[in-house]
């Protein structure tokens, strides 16, 4: 099955949300590789409560946590985009936990 954004503003949500669990080290790198498997219409993040640190989002041109978008302990934050592949994260310290939702 196809998803075009019509499908996406009719309120379709998708068939087969897919999760996943990165940890996310002072290191800026990819959610995940890029792959087919995991096109989407959104990726929901969402940073475990119990994290030390901050996380910063953002896309490949993202330096670090200078100019990422901040998901402190419990933050969670919907990014609509066609494949998690080009969302990157970093950590301001140590290793923290970021919670992946992919809705396909």
């Amino acid at each position: 099955m196809s998803l075009h954004p019509a499908s996406y503003e009719r309120g379709y949500v998708g068939s087969k949300p897919r999760t996943k669990q990165v940890q996310v080290t002072t290191s800026k790198a990819q959610l995940m590789p890029c792959s087919p498997d995991w096109d989407c219409l959104a990726v929901l993040l969402k940073a475990d409560d119990q994290n030390s640190g901050n996380i910063y989002i953002g896309g490949e041109d993202m330096t670090g946590t200078s100019d990422g978008y901040k998901l402190g302990p419990g933050e969670a934050v919907m990014i609509p985009v066609d494949n998690p592949c080009k969302i990157y994260a970093v950590s301001d310290s140590g290793t923290n936990k970021l919670y992946v939702l992919v809705v396909q």
